[in-house]
Order: C-alpha cells, then sequence, then structure tokens
C-alpha cells in the first residue's frame, strides 16, 4: 500500500506492530535521534501493555487467587501510558487535525478502556471473562488505531524537529515501568 508523501511502501514490523517506512524507521528526513523514535517509544509500551494482558490471562487461568494483582498492575500501566499520550502525542494531534478529528477518537476510546479496567478490577478470574473481554477488545483496537492509522500518518506530516521534539517529550516524561525484554532498534 502506497501512502501519500512516505516516498516507500508500508510494511509491518515483525511481531505484528504499526507499519514503518520501508527506510526502517518512524522518522522524516531530516531526523536526528539517538535511540528510538517517538512512535517506536509509544509502540513499546504498546507491546508492555499486551504483555501485562497476557500475564492476566496466565493468572486467570493458573492462579485466579491472583488476577486482582495482575488486572491493577495493568491498569496502572494503562493508565500511566494514556496520560503519556494526553499530555504529549495527543496535543500535536490537534494542531494537525484540529480537536475534534482523531484526537477526540482516541480521548473516547481512553474513557471506553478505563471504565472497562476499573470494572475488571472487581473480577476474580472465576466463571465469565466479560469484563476482561469488554477491557481486551477496546484496548487492541485503539492501540490498532494508532499503530495503523495515527502513527504513520503523523510520521509523514511531522517534520523532523517536530519529531525531535516528540520523541524528547515522550523520554523526559516519565515513562512505564519496563516489562519483558523486547526491544526496538533503530
Amino acid at each position: 500500500m502506497r501512502f501519500p508523501g512516505d516516498g516507500g511502501e508500508l510494511t509491518r514490523r515483525k511481531g505484528g506492530s504499526a507499519a514503518k517506512r520501508s527506510r526502517g524507521t518512524d522518522r522524516p528526513p531530516g531526523t536526528n535521534l539517538a535511540g528510538p523514535g517517538p512512535f517506536e517509544i509509544l509502540e513499546i509500551e504498546h507491546e508492555r501493555l499486551r504483555v501485562e494482558i497476557g500475564r492476566a490471562v496466565t493468572a486467570a487461568a493458573d492462579r485466579p487467587s491472583s488476577v486482582r494483582d495482575a488486572v491493577l498492575r495493568l491498569r496502572a500501566l494503562a493508565r500511566r501510558h494514556a496520560a503519556r499520550e494526553e499530555r504529549v502525542l495527543y496535543p500535536v494531534c490537534e494542531r494537525l487535525f484540529g480537536p475534534y478529528g482523531a484526537v477526540a477518537v482516541m480521548r473516547a476510546d481512553h474513557v471506553a478502556i478505563d471504565a472497562a479496567l476499573s470494572a475488571m478490577t472487581r473480577w476474580t478470574g472465576e466463571g465469565s471473562t466479560a469484563p476482561f473481554e469488554r477491557f481486551v477488545y477496546p484496548l487492541e483496537m485503539h492501540l490498532g488505531r494508532e499503530e495503523r492509522v495515527l502513527f504513520p500518518i503523523m510520521a509523514c506530516l511531522l517534520s523532523g524537529a517536530e519529531t525531535n521534539r516528540l520523541a524528547r517529550q515522550l523520554r523526559t516524561n516519565p515513562e512505564p515501568p519496563r516489562i519483558g525484554t523486547r526491544r526496538y532498534r533503530c
């Protein structure tokens, strides 16, 4: 699939992560970053959320008594990630697309996901998995919209200086705790 202004075909990264430019990075020309770009940073956080979901599923299957702890860790991670997006990424989205476009959808997703997470904290892991499903589906839809639509479009629209600034802001704002060992290389 060709993306206007991309200069290359969009490809999927190993592990099903977001579409990337054929140059192998999410950086526009003129970007001078040491380390992951802004969208890679956010995708790493998305992967951390997915790892924590897997841990909650495993806890429900193996040790229902540990489900609450797994869900609380997941909620803390999801809330920190959402706060970082709200503070750093969404103001840039508003500038690019206006307050009623993509950012309104993403913020509505955050509200729905947080409500589902709050309901899930009462889930014991026994019986119906409905509370878990009411959380996982909207979360995966939200992450997919960001990874397959929002990030590639923003990567094409932002200048090198804007991309640098966004990456710096994501690095200087507290990052969620490291989960797992997966790392992205530039």
